[in-house]
C-alpha cells in the first residue's frame, strides 16, 4: 500500500511539473525558441566510504546548435548520509568564448532516493549561487522530481524528470525557469555508460519568454572502486 502511495505521489508531482511550462507559455504569449546541444564527458570515482566525486567537462552549443555558447568544468561531491539520503556539493567554472568572460557557480543540496521495483524515484532540492564578472550574484533554488525504469538484466534505463527553478534576488522573487527531460541511460560496458536526453526548458525571467529544446549526449566512465550508480542520478553538469 505504501509503495502505491509513493508511486501516486511521484506521478502526480511529475505530471504537474511537466504541464506547468505549457500553462506559463500560454500566459506569456509570444516567446523565442532555440535548439541547444549539450556534450558531456564525465568521470566518477569513490573517494571515501560514503563519498563519490564526479568531474564533468561540457560543451554547450546554441543558435540551433551552430554556435559555441560556453565550455564548462563541473565538480560534484555526493555524500551518502543514509541509505536513501545524499548531501550534494557542487562547483562550476564556465568560460564563454564569444564574450571572453568567465563565471562561477557554487551549489549545495540534498537528494532523497527510493526504489519501488522496477522504478527508481528521487527528489532533489538544490540551492545554487551564480557569480560572474560585472554582475550581481544570482540565487536560485531548484526542485526536481525523477522516475526511472531499471532492471539489472537490461542494459538501458529510461527516465523522466521535471525541475522548477525559483529565483530570489534583490529585484525579483519568482519562478524563473521550468525544465522537463526525457532520457535514457545505456550501459556500454561494466564501467562505461552513455546517456541520451531531450529537454524542453522554458525561461520566464526575460522580457520575452524563451523556450529551449535541449539535446544532450553524455559519456561517463566509472574509475576503479566507484560504486554502481543510483540510476539516472549521477551529478553531471546540467
Amino acid at each position: 500500500m505504501r509503495k502505491n502511495q509513493l508511486l501516486f505521489c511521484y506521478a502526480t508531482a511529475l505530471v504537474w511539473l511537466c504541464c506547468a511550462p505549457a500553462v506559463h507559455a500560454q500566459e506569456a504569449g509570444t516567446r523565442r525558441e532555440d535548439a541547444i546541444a549539450w556534450i558531456n564527458i564525465a568521470a566518477q570515482k569513490k573517494v571515501a566510504k560514503h563519498t563519490e566525486l564526479t568531474l564533468t567537462q561540457s560543451l554547450r552549443l546554441d543558435h540551433n546548435m551552430m554556435h559555441v555558447r560556453s565550455a564548462l568544468t563541473d565538480a560534484a561531491l555526493v555524500y551518502g548520509v543514509t541509505k536513501h539520503t545524499d548531501i550534494i556539493v557542487r562547483g562550476r567554472f564556465t568560460y564563454r568564448p564569444d564574450k571572453n568572460t568567465t563565471s562561477y557557480r557554487a551549489s549545495a543540496g540534498m537528494r532523497y532516493n527510493r526504489r519501488v521495483k522496477p522504478f527508481d524515484f528521487s527528489t532533489r532540492l538544490l540551492y545554487q549561487r551564480d557569480m560572474s564578472e560585472g554582475r550581481a550574484a544570482d540565487n536560485v533554488v531548484r526542485v526536481r522530481a525523477q522516475a526511472q525504469f531499471s532492471r539489472k538484466k537490461i542494459p538501458f534505463a529510461p527516465y523522466l524528470y521535471a525541475e522548477a527553478f525559483y529565483g530570489f534576488n534583490a529585484g525579483y522573487h519568482s519562478l524563473t525557469r521550468m525544465r522537463c527531460c526525457l532520457g535514457c541511460d545505456y550501459r556500454l560496458a561494466k564501467r562505461h555508460d552513455i546517456t541520451l536526453a531531450c529537454m524542453v526548458q522554458d525561461s520566464y525571467w526575460a522580457k520575452t519568454p524563451k523556450r529551449d529544446f535541449i539535446y544532450s549526449v553524455a559519456y561517463k566512465v566509472k574509475l576503479a572502486k566507484a560504486k554502481p550508480d543510483k540510476k539516472g542520478e549521477t551529478e553531471t553538469a546540467e
